[in-house]
């Protein structure tokens, strides 16, 4: 009887270690991740690369092996702001001037494994997030060569990133032609009021994109991919991507606004089943893959804590947690399969926790 007893407070001693050492240890694996990334995930020149493996073929993004992206820096960027570390920033800001940034403000979306640019095209949503840091960077740090980078950045998007009532995807240097279509994930609330204060950014462009937010329709609870600026004609996908919706989600809630259908949608989900699919279908609402996200959650747990909602940001955060790697060689990484990982599955995951804990949400 007294052995039963034993066993059954040891298994309750182990449950509740393994539960509070989770949250407790929160500060020590952000860095497990921070340090996984410098090791596993830095090309010699100090560019983030895309995957640990090289490889020549190209995923679904048009990406191969350790190249570099616009878009994983700017997180990068961010991350360094939210944490408080200037050094991790400094050597950021580095690579933008010396790999990414032209000297006319133009950003390049990707990079080879070496820092050269074998593409002729920026990305809106890099951009804004990139200009975003440096901005943050100048207040925090007061370094007034941060303002003036995302100054010459904003002044490049204002001319050749599209109509005067909307900002479109990206610009293609060599055709001299801007992308017609505007995603509507990408319209990133903070960057553009950032660059509406620092008058880089016309009124018209801010209330005109800031306003497709506000006004979205949602079509069976799911909200609309792009718009096309010349007509104004709205998109949806019949496969909706969970990402993609989480961020507009994130920036129409940053305005003030937020989807009561779409918030009960995600939250049934995770109180259901305890997850959230990378893929949903917009008829039927059922998961079309079987894969889940760290990034994903990455960014539920930033609408959340928009939101206010400490349940849901917590829910997001164990179950994003899981995907993390606690032993052997791939300590800190998240999403490791077969040797491998993207590293948008790190990197946003790296940021939300450390969102977390700068607001006090984790011990």
């Amino acid at each position: 009887m007294k052995k039963t007893i034993m066993i059954s407070l040891l298994i309750i001693v182990v449950i509740n270690i393994a539960f509070f050492t989770r949250l407790w240890g929160a500060e020590a694996v952000s860095k497990d991740t921070e340090s996984f990334i410098k090791n596993f995930m830095t090309n010699e020149n100090e560019t983030l690369a895309t995957y640990i493996k090289n490889a020549e073929h190209l995923d679904s993004d048009e990406v191969r092996g350790r190249e570099a992206l616009s878009e994983s820096l700017g997180l990068w960027m961010l991350y360094s702001v939210e944490k408080g570390d200037h050094s991790i920033f400094k050597e950021a800001y580095r690579v933008l001037e010396s790999n990414f940034l032209t000297d006319d403000g133009f950003i390049f979306w990707k990079l080879a494994e070496n820092g050269e640019a074998e593409v002729d095209t920026d990305a809106l949503v890099d951009n804004l997030r990139i200009t975003e840091a440096l901005f943050k960077a100048e207040e925090q740090w007061n370094e007034k060569k941060y303002g003036e980078t995302a100054s010459r950045i904003g002044e490049y998007m204002k001319d050749y990133f599209g109509t005067a009532h909307i900002w479109t995807d990206f610009y293609d240097r060599r055709h001299h032609q801007t992308s017609d279509i505007l995603t509507y994930s990408y319209i990133d609330v903070e960057a553009l009021t950032l660059l509406k204060d620092h008058q880089l950014i016309p009124l018209s462009t801010f209330q005109g994109m800031t306003s497709l937010l506000t006004k979205a329709e949602l079509q069976k609870g799911f909200y609309p991919k792009s718009i096309h600026a010349d007509s104004n004609k709205v998109s949806y996908n019949n496969e909706v991507n969970m990402i993609d919706q989480v961020l507009v989600a994130l920036n129409q809630a940053k305005l003030g606004n937020s989807s009561s259908e779409f918030t009960a949608f995600v939250t049934e989900e995770m109180d259901a089943k305890g997850k959230l699919y990378g893929r949903y279908s917009l008829q039927t609402k059922e998961p079309t893959v079987d894969y889940e996200s760290p990034a994903l959650y990455g960014f539920l747990i930033l609408y959340a804590m928009e939101l206010d909602d400490k349940k849901l940001a917590l829910q997001a955060y164990n179950r994003m947690t899981d995907f993390r790697e606690t032993r052997f060689k791939f300590k800190g990484g998240y999403a490791v399969s077969n040797g491998d990982t993207h590293i948008f599955d790190n990197l946003v995951p790296l940021l939300a926790e450390e969102t977390l804990k700068k607001a006090g949400w984790l011990p």
